[in-house]
């Protein structure tokens, strides 16, 4: 029988390694978990200072001043617009109730402007058309949300500025939209409401397009030939 001499010296480094390693991962994500409380902390206090300016520009300016008011409104929700696949593809590497937050905290920024964008152009006589765009991107709950994404992004592309986009998870656990389904009485996915009126299932380009050009006041090129 061979008796094998232990290298307690080895195994006390090997051990000493293997802590560290542990110990260093964990500050790591410790450290990552923090950058991204820090990112979502960031952004919800962005958007809410550019919807506060908003409004305070809203209260300042004359009506004859309605058209400043009016551009920057638009860039604002573009630039909301264009931070929605940034915010998506950095969910997906946060904590599900991180998740949750971030999707909240984007989710009332779209309704922010979604109201604002109503006030302006009631005050401002502003011609655009809003669509509220409810979906859910739980597997199974919404086939055909996928598709009317896909058709809103191109009438968005087709129509600029003219058009106003809001899309709402109606997963997102949230009283004021909440209130907003029960309103509406949103119960088939997708659901669009095109200013006061609802359409649900999935929507066709074509259909979507001369439901959006019943409601400029002023003809829109892309409008010829459909009315």
């Amino acid at each position: 029988m061979v008796i094998r001499k232990v290298n307690v010296k080895r195994h006390i480094t090997a051990l000493f390694i293997t802590i560290l390693i542990f110990v260093i991962g964990l500050l790591i994500g410790l450290n990552l978990t923090n950058e991204r409380i820090k990112v979502s902390e960031n952004f919800a206090r962005t958007q809410k200072a550019d919807y506060d300016s908003l409004q305070l520009q809203f209260l300042y300016l004359e009506k004859g001043s309605c058209s400043v008011l009016e551009k920057t409104l638009e860039q604002n929700i573009n630039d909301l617009e264009n931070q929605r696949s940034k915010v998506e593809e950095y969910l997906k590497d946060s904590s599900r109730d991180e998740f949750r937050l971030i999707e909240r905290e984007y989710m009332l920024s779209e309704l922010r402007y979604w109201l604002l964008a109503k006030e302006a152009k009631e005050s401002c006589n502003s011609d655009t058309v809003s669509i509220l765009y409810f979906y859910s991107d739980i597997e199974g709950e919404c086939n055909d949300c996928s598709a009317q994404g896909v058709i809103l992004n191109y009438l968005k592309e087709k129509f600029k500025d003219r058009l106003l986009i809001f899309s709402l998870d109606i997963n997102v656990e949230d009283s004021l939209l909440n209130i907003l389904k029960k309103t509406e009485n949103i119960t088939v996915l997708p659901s669009l409401l095109v200013e006061d009126d609802k359409y649900e299932g999935l929507i066709e380009a074509e259909d979507i397009e001369l439901i959006v050009c019943t409601h400029f006041k002023t003809p829109h090129p892309e409008c010829n030939g459909k009315l």
